[in-house]
């Protein structure tokens, strides 16, 4: 997946909304990370930010980000007019969807071991709706991936989220002891599809915050 498209081809102030492993990789790829989460407490990295806060009412100040990374893009009015604002000129919004071949056995047994739910849909139809970015563009990649025991594990805790136990551990290593016994790994087929769009300030006009509103001024 190429993260660093997604958020403008360039090193980047990036907002994400929830703590995915994908805020982890941008910041790897020397990003500026700040991760928004009702409920963030943070893992231990240093490297990234973490602030409690809904994505209808983003605790920043305007245009503090070049880029904001979201779950996915179907947004609704309020939720698009609180991304703009952040943004700066020029900045992105963007999300990634990804999505497994479940034609191949262990994949579909992992699947259902974690709990997994089909990828939601990346399309733009919010950010069309709100009038305030330019044009989505869209970009697909199809790879194959080598796994050891320890990237199943951590592709296994990845989908599964908080879901991920001790039991569910077990089982991994089971099913990754029955399914690569001949080879010592798995394939995996893989699909991404990422989509960005520009903002249109033009057509934003940056408000003064409620009274009893607290903002974070990053820049």
């Amino acid at each position: 997946m190429n993260a660093n498209w997604l958020v403008g081809d360039r090193l980047a102030d990036v907002l994400h909304i929830g703590d995915h492993e994908l805020a982890h990789r941008l910041s790897d790829q020397g990003h500026e990370v700040v991760v928004v989460d009702p409920g963030a407490r943070g893992r231990p990295d240093d490297d990234i930010s973490y602030v409690r806060g809904e994505l209808s009412h983003l605790p920043f100040v305007a245009r503090s980000f070049d880029a904001v990374v979201l779950p996915h893009l179907d947004l609704s009015t309020v939720e698009a007019a609180s991304v703009a604002r952040v943004l700066r000129t020029d900045g992105h919004v963007g999300a990634a969807s990804r999505s497994f071949d479940d034609s191949i056995p262990w994949v579909r047994r992992m699947l259902r071991l974690v709990g997994h739910s089909p990828a939601t849909d990346a399309s733009a139809s919010g950010l069309t709706r709100s009038g305030l970015f330019h044009p989505s563009e869209t970009r697909e990649t199809a790879d194959w991936s080598e796994l050891d025991l320890a990237a199943t594990l951590q592709l296994a805790q990845f989908l599964a989220g908080p879901r991920f136990d001790d039991d569910t551990r077990d089982a991994v290593r089971a099913l990754f002891a029955e399914s690569a016994e001949q080879t010592g790994s798995l394939r995996l087929r893989h699909r991404a599809t990422l989509v960005r769009a520009r903002v249109d300030r033009s057509q934003i006009q940056d408000e003064e915050p409620d009274a009893d509103t607290t903002l974070f001024d990053l820049r």
